[in-house]
């Protein structure tokens, strides 16, 4: 008859030592699969912000435009002259585009006069022309951004 009671007969859950190979790998799969259908989600909220800023900063370059028109009857051609109403965020002004890491849009002054302007903010890296925000005299934001997966980033219609 068999003793129930020795310890060596009898083989409890308390006596296991770790996880079988196939119960990680099950484990490795799963958490592979679930990261795998995060990561585009992820990667579009990160190319979503960085369109914001880029937005946030067209904004505050129209700003300092009108307040270089108020003064001077005459839309600005240089970051420089605009820069000193310090209301440019650091990103923006040319000694930013050369440092490391590079921001994700660079900005141009595309066009100025005593009426009118258009301020550019290309997105970095990348060879689409299309790939780019603009703001006129007006304060109307336009253009759009294509990610690599097909995901179009507009700007806000109305804020």
């Amino acid at each position: 008859m068999v003793d129930l009671s020795d310890r060596k007969n009898r083989r409890t859950r308390g006596d296991r030592r770790g996880f079988s190979i196939m119960e990680v790998m099950v484990v490795l799969t799963i958490t592979a699969v679930m990261i795998r259908m995060a990561l585009p989600s992820f990667y579009r909220s990160v190319e979503k912000t960085k369109a914001d800023i880029a937005i946030a900063n067209l904004r505050a370059l129209w700003a300092a435009e009108q307040f270089y028109w108020v003064e001077n009857r005459n839309f600005s051609s240089d970051f420089d002259a605009l820069n000193n109403y310090n209301l440019l965020p650091p990103d923006v002004l040319p000694a930013a585009q050369t440092a490391t890491p590079a921001p994700p849009y660079s900005y141009t002054i595309v066009s100025y006069s005593a009426t009118g302007f258009t301020i550019k903010a290309q997105r970095a890296n990348t060879s689409a022309l299309a790939d780019a925000f603009q703001i006129d005299q007006t304060g109307a934001v336009t253009g759009s951004v294509t990610l690599g997966d097909g995901y179009v980033i507009l700007p806000p219609t109305a804020y």
